[in-house]
Order: C-alpha cells, then structure tokens, then sequence
C-alpha cells in the first residue's frame, strides 16, 4: 500500500534506494507482540499508468519488461524498544 515515487538516474540507483528503504510503516508496532516473530511479503509492481505514453505502449507491448517482481517472503520479531513508543 502506499506510494514511493523518485526520479533516479540508472537502474542500479533505483535498486540501491529500494534496498535500504527504511522506517517505512505499514501498521502500528502497538498491534505486534513484542518478541513475537512475524512473517510478510513484498513484491514491487510497474503502475505503467505513470510512464509517458511511447513507454506505455513498449511496457505492454514488449515481453521484456517486468511489470511485477516475485514475491519475497520475509520474517520480523519487534523488540521491547521498538514496542515502546516514547
């Protein structure tokens, strides 16, 4: 959910900035069980909507572009001080 929208000169500046996205919530740390371990998914997709329209037309029409990443499961246990909001 949410929206993450920058300008970036490569890919691999695109890929470095998704690798360290950090404090980014998605629920509040009062709904988690401190020392409880969680598990979730992500995945990244293309909204081609937000191309210009030559790229829109390539983005569907070519089998190369990649408008979904796979799925990445991921697990996450909150401490007592990530728990505590003070």
């Amino acid at each position: 959910m949410g929206e993450l929208s920058f300008p970036v000169a490569s890919l691999d500046d695109a890929m470095s900035a998704i690798r360290h996205i950090r404090n980014w919530r998605v629920a509040k740390a009062g709904e988690f069980d401190a020392g409880s371990q969680y598990n979730g998914q992500l995945r990244l997709r293309l909204d081609t909507s937000l191309l210009s329209r030559p790229f829109q037309v390539n983005a569907l029409n070519s089998s190369s572009w990649a408008q979904a990443t796979p799925w990445m499961d991921f697990s996450f246990m909150l401490g007592d001080k990530e728990k505590d909001p003070s």
